[in-house]
């Protein structure tokens, strides 16, 4: 039985000159099998030498940010050794000058019914149709307008608020807009209401007279800052009307300028 033979012809384009080769079968798979695991080895090695080159740039940003890393916390130490230093002095200063002793911050809150003034004011004339102001120490922000039923007197936490003239209180409540809120019908023909109250002091139905406290100044509600909400209304047979308490208390507020320029 004749062995198979494989027979291998190597020539050169630029010489006429060739050779011939004649390889057992096992030689000549033997020299496929070696072609391809040299074509695989050098794949692996071209893949082996890309990761070991991104290893080596992972590795040298790792390092690099550890540096920064480092120099960034050695700040932070330093800060905070700093700041350990300032807390100390300040603790030396605060026990020299006995602030340690100092009582606790109060609440503004609490105090604000404390420290408002409780002295209603003076009623010269009981014929006037309105009294009194329904507060004091103020400034008016806001006017009665197409979108504002009344005018807002900016006053102090804790300003005490005053019946406008005698009358009872038709209401006591707590709305989601102005907060705290009084209604006072004066001469059985007039509603006044009080908005953004700290405070109210008076139970429905109760009988007031003209320059009683009914409640103090606050924020209560839809309120940035503390304030009064004021409006004024006539009641007929037809319903409410609107009037412009800056117009009603006319020559209250004159009197009020003239005292407090």
């Amino acid at each position: 039985m004749a062995r198979k033979e494989f027979e291998v012809i190597i020539s050169r384009l630029d010489q006429p000159r060739s050779y011939q080769y004649r390889l057992r079968s096992w030689q000549f798979y033997f020299l496929i099998v070696l072609v391809v695991m040299l074509i695989l080895l050098g794949i692996i090695g071209i893949f082996l030498i890309g990761y070991t080159n991104q290893q080596h740039l992972l590795i040298s940003y790792l390092t690099q940010r550890n540096v920064e890393l480092e120099e960034e916390n050695k700040k932070v130490s330093e800060l905070a050794n700093k700041l350990r230093f300032l807390e100390n002095e300040y603790a030396k200063i605060a026990i020299m000058l006995g602030a340690d002793k100092n009582p606790p911050p109060l609440d503004i809150n609490k105090l604000a019914e404390a420290y408002a003034p409780l002295v209603s004011p003076e009623i010269k004339d009981t014929t006037k149709k309105w009294q009194v102001l329904p507060t004091t120490n103020f400034v008016i922000t806001a006017r009665l307008s197409s979108i504002h039923d009344g005018i807002d007197f900016a006053a102090q936490l804790g300003t005490p608020v005053y019946a406008i003239a005698p009358g009872y209180i038709e209401d006591v409540g707590n709305d989601t807009f102005y907060g705290n809120y009084v209604k006072l019908i004066v001469h059985n023909k007039y509603l006044a209401f009080y908005g953004h109250l700290y405070k109210t002091i008076k139970n429905k139905g109760a009988r007031v007279q003209a320059g009683e406290i009914i409640g103090y100044v606050g924020s209560s509600g839809k309120a940035k800052a503390s304030h009064l909400h004021f409006e004024l209304w006539e009641i007929t047979d037809k319903g409410k009307v609107r009037l412009d308490p800056e117009q009603e208390f006319s020559s209250l507020l004159k009197e009020y300028k003239r005292k407090n320029p």
